[in-house]
C-alpha cells in the first residue's frame, strides 16, 4: 500500500511539472518572449519524457492513473498562476454599458485609470464603449472596480502584443515601458 501511494504521489507531481511547464510556456510564447518560451520548451521536453514513460508503465493502475489525472489539474492551476505572476504584458480591457457612460468614466479616472470613452449603438439603443490599457498584472484590479461600480456592464479582456505608452496627467496607471521581444 505504502508504495502504490507514493507512486500516485509521485505520478501527481510530475503530472503538475509536467503541465505547469507546458501552461508557462504557452503564455510566455503569447506575450512574445521567444527566449524563455524556448528555454521552457527545452525543460518541458524532459519533464515530459520521464512523465511519458513513468504514465505508460501505470496504465494498468487505475489509481495510478488517477494520481497522475490529479497532478495535470493541479498543474494547470500552478501554469495559470505563474503566468499571473510573471507576465509582463498589457491587455486592453473593454467595457460596454447602456447611455453615455460618462458617470463610469469619470469613476474610474478618479482611480487612475486611463480611460477612453467611445459612443456607440448598441442593442438597447445608445451604447458606450470604455477602453483600458493595461499591465496584465493590473487586470483583476480594473475589472474588480468596473463589477463593483457597473456590475450590469459587459467587458472583455485582450492580451496586446505591444502596447506603446504616452504622456498622462499625474496619477494615472500607465502600462509599462519596457517590452519583451528577445
Amino acid at each position: 500500500m505504502t508504495d502504490t501511494l507514493l507512486r500516485v504521489l509521485v505520478l501527481a507531481g510530475m503530472g503538475a511539472a509536467s503541465v505547469s511547464v507546458w501552461t508557462l510556456r504557452v503564455a510566455l510564447t503569447a506575450e512574445g518572449r521567444r527566449s524563455a518560451a524556448a528555454l521552457i520548451a527545452g525543460v518541458e521536453a524532459v519533464v515530459f519524457a520521464l512523465v511519458f514513460a513513468s504514465v505508460l508503465s501505470s496504465l494498468a493502475s487505475p489509481v495510478e492513473v488517477a494520481g497522475y489525472a490529479v497532478g495535470v489539474a493541479a498543474g494547470t492551476w500552478l501554469g495559470l498562476l505563474a503566468d499571473g505572476r510573471l507576465s509582463t504584458g498589457q491587455s486592453a480591457v473593454r467595457v460596454v454599458v447602456d447611455g453615455d457612460g460618462l458617470e463610469l468614466a469619470g469613476d474610474l479616472r478618479t482611480l487612475g485609470w486611463p480611460v477612453t470613452r467611445l459612443a456607440g449603438d448598441g442593442v438597447r439603443g445608445a451604447a458606450t464603449l470604455l477602453l483600458v490599457v493595461v499591465d496584465v498584472a493590473r487586470v483583476a484590479a480594473v475589472l474588480g472596480d468596473v463589477a463593483r461600480l457597473a456590475p450590469a456592464a459587459f467587458w472583455t479582456v485582450e492580451r496586446l502584443q505591444t502596447a506603446h505608452p504616452s504622456p498622462l496627467p499625474a496619477g494615472y496607471r500607465q502600462v509599462s515601458t519596457h517590452t519583451h521581444r528577445s
